[in-house]
This record gives structure tokens, sequence and C-alpha cells, in this order.
């Protein structure tokens, strides 16, 4: 966790602990590269969201043209629903799809115990990795008034 000694911490990491109730628990914030980013425990699932600047909210208000690596792709634009103080627009993500844990799962045992138990600090390094495509992407034009966020991957040889 190389990128942690680049991050502006505003809470310990804490581990993911997974149950079948339901929860708001911040596991760790901070800020990286100029980025708030905030990983909270759901109870049955962790999940993750990054700041989006003022200036990419005018482009678009919907996380489908936000074109960028995360886990299983982004499922959530708006306020902090974790703190009232907090007035930061995010951008975030699920760690409650086909092949996650649930904590639903220590009820139903639906898929006999082969699920990924994400942990604190895998999801960081995602966070990382999500901060460092959107300081790498660029706003791109696919329809008018339309455009999309993306990281150019280079050209493709067809």
């Amino acid at each position: 966790m190389e990128q942690l000694k680049y991050v502006n911490i505003l809470t310990e990491m804490r581990p993911m602990v997974y149950g079948p109730e339901p929860k708001r628990e911040v596991l760790f914030s901070g800020v990286y590269k100029g980025r708030k980013f905030v990983i909270l425990n759901l109870g049955t699932h962790p999940t993750a969201y990054i700041e989006l600047k003022e200036t990419e909210l005018k482009m678009s208000d919907s996380y489908d043209d936000y074109d960028l690596s995360c886990h299983c792709g982004f499922t959530f634009l708006g306020k902090a629903t974790w703190d009232e103080d907090d007035k930061t627009t995010y951008i975030g993500w699920d760690y409650s799809h086909f092949g996650d844990y649930s904590g639903y799962h220590q009820i139903t045992k639906l898929y006999g115990g082969h699920e990924k138990r994400w942990t604190t600090g895998e999801i960081f390094e995602q966070v990382v990795k999500c901060i460092d495509e959107f300081e790498q992407a660029e706003w791109v034009d696919v329809s008018e008034p339309h455009f999309v966020l993306k990281v150019q991957k280079g050209e493709t040889n067809e």
C-alpha cells in the first residue's frame, strides 16, 4: 500500500466485517490527489466513493457517463448519505455483485462460501486506481450534446 504515504488520512483504516444487519460505518476516508474518498461498511457489503469536481458535474450528472475502472461499474452519484454535514458530491460503487460475499450469505449460504470477501485495503487500492484514472481521463463527445468521461486507451489497429 505504497499509496498511503500520499493520502491525507481523515479517518483511520478499519477492517471490513460482514454481517446480516444493515449499518453505515466509515472504514477509511481521506484525500488522495486532491479528491476526497470514503470507504463504507453497509453491514452486508462494502462501498466506495470518490469526490467529483464541479467541472465534472457540469458535464454530466449521471454516473453512467463516467467510463472508468471500478468494481462492476458506478452505482451512485450524489451527496454523502453517511454524513449530513458533508456537502461534497461523490460518485461510488458497491461490492454486492455476483461473486462478492454478502452478509446475507451468513443466513442463506447461497454460493457455498466461495464469494470474494473484500478487505478495506483491497478497496482502497481500487479507489486509488479510479482516482488515478480520473486524473488521466478526458471528456469525449459521443453525440451532441452528450459527453462521456473516459481514459483514452490509445489507438487500435483494426
